[in-house]
């Protein structure tokens, strides 16, 4: 890399169509590239020890937690397979519906599709479902509570009207009061954490549990680069990883991570097509 190579050069080089190989096909990158870490990559999720063990405690904490970031710190990440792997699955049953869809109904819909796919079982859509009796029949076939995840919550409001929000606040403030099987995971950007004092007077201590995320530091980083690399048998100096991470961090901010996985990921397929 030259000294002139930018955080933005970088990128676009290493978003080129990705190297493929036979030992890559038959050996899983630990770089994601886009994607978000889920509950099968506990091996190859690094440098959140600290945030897992946070976020473990507050999540215990209240029945609704709030986990607020820039965007790309790795929010869904943390939630999907950094807290799941630390929480047995015959504790809780996840459920990672979206708000961008039409209203509850379609929220509903996905909780069944996702509850069916998951627990393998046919599960009908009533013709007028509420989010109360669809989680309760949820419940019934997980044996098991069930946390709700809504990532990207920031859609409630880039998506819907105030009619919808209020509808939703209303959905929410009842499973936070009367439900003790189902706990909350609201995900969303922190430039639209300011959105939901609409619903605080809805939700009550809707702001009371609330995480930030922070953006990783450029150290700890370089160590996570270090051992996700390990995993795949692949050797990479703390130097090497050490200047990837100044030239992707140069103000010592903080590393955006969605920078580090492109550059990363494809570094790791050519070292797997070079063997």
């Amino acid at each position: 890399m030259s000294d002139e190579l930018s955080k933005e050069d970088l990128l676009r080089r290493y978003t080129q169509q990705p190297v493929e190989s036979t030992e890559f096909i038959r050996r899983r990158s630990p770089f994601k590239f886009l994607d978000s870490y889920g509950v099968d990559d506990a091996d190859i999720f690094f440098g959140r020890d600290f945030e897992i063990t946070e976020l473990l405690h507050f999540f215990r904490r209240r029945g609704c937690l709030l986990i607020y970031g820039e965007s790309g710190s790795g929010k869904s990440s943390l939630v999907q397979c950094g807290l799941r792997s630390q929480i047995p699955n015959e504790d809780a049953f996840f459920l990672a519906p979206r708000v961008h869809g039409s209203g509850l109904p379609s929220l509903c819909e996905q909780l069944y599709e996702q509850t069916a796919r998951a627990l393998n079982i046919e599960a009908e859509v009533p013709e007028h479902p509420t989010m109360s009796n669809t989680l309760a029949e949820i419940c019934e076939a997980a044996s098991r509570p069930v946390v709700l995840f809504f990532d990207q919550f920031e859609e409630l409001f880039l998506f819907h009207e105030s009619a919808t929000r209020l509808q939703f606040a209303r959905e929410l403030a009842d499973l936070a009061t009367k439900r003790s099987n189902i706990k909350v995971i609201i995900g969303i950007r922190q430039d639209y954490l300011a959105h939901l004092s609409e619903l605080e007077g809805t939700v009550e201590g809707l702001f009371d549990n609330r995480f930030w995320l922070r953006r990783m530091s450029r150290e700890t980083a370089a160590q996570a680069v270090v051992q996700a690399c390990e995993t795949g048998s692949v050797q990479i100096g703390s130097e090497i990883a050490t200047a990837i991470l100044q030239r992707l961090d140069p103000s010592g901010e903080g590393v955006e991570l969605p920078y580090l996985q492109v550059v990363m990921d494809r570094l790791f397929r050519q070292a797997m097509a070079e063997n």
